[in-house]
């Protein structure tokens, strides 16, 4: 439900949802968090995000790779550059579209050192990786 929300341009409604669930006592699992996680960045509710990264943890679900892009892109979109960062820390091993999130996190953030930084330390990089670093250095992103 909640990614069909996001997807439809609905993501008050997503956010909704969760409540809405939380308090039922339903148990979310990894599906409803990248969409939920999503949703409270577009909306920009930074508390009510917060709070879902912390069911999370609660849940044992802070390992999944794709909660983890989606934290990230989360703390990233509310300018909460150390938050993203430490998502992006919690486990050694990230691949390439946590590596690009956190890259253009400090892109965005105005920290291309750091930005290019990320670039450097990448042992994988596609499509997306030059993109969002070239149009962060011509001021298209």
């Amino acid at each position: 439900m909640t990614k069909g929300f996001v997807d439809n341009n609905q993501a008050l409604h997503a956010i909704y949802f969760y409540q809405k669930m939380v308090g039922s006592n339903s148990k979310p699992n990894k599906y409803t968090y990248p969409p939920l996680l999503k949703a409270c960045g577009i909306v920009g509710v930074v508390e009510e995000g917060v709070q879902v990264h912390t069911h999370v943890v609660k849940h044992g679900l802070r390992g999944d790779g794709h909660i983890r892009s989606a934290g990230i892109r989360m703390y990233v979109s509310f300018g909460r550059i150390l938050e993203a960062r430490k998502v992006f820390d919690e486990r050694a091993e990230s691949d390439v579209v946590r590596w690009n999130a956190m890259m253009v996190g400090y892109r965005k953030g105005g920290d291309v050192d750091a930005a290019r930084e990320m670039l450097e330390a990448m042992t994988e990089k596609n499509t997306v990786t030059w993109n969002g670093m070239v149009s962060g250095l011509l001021g298209w992103g």
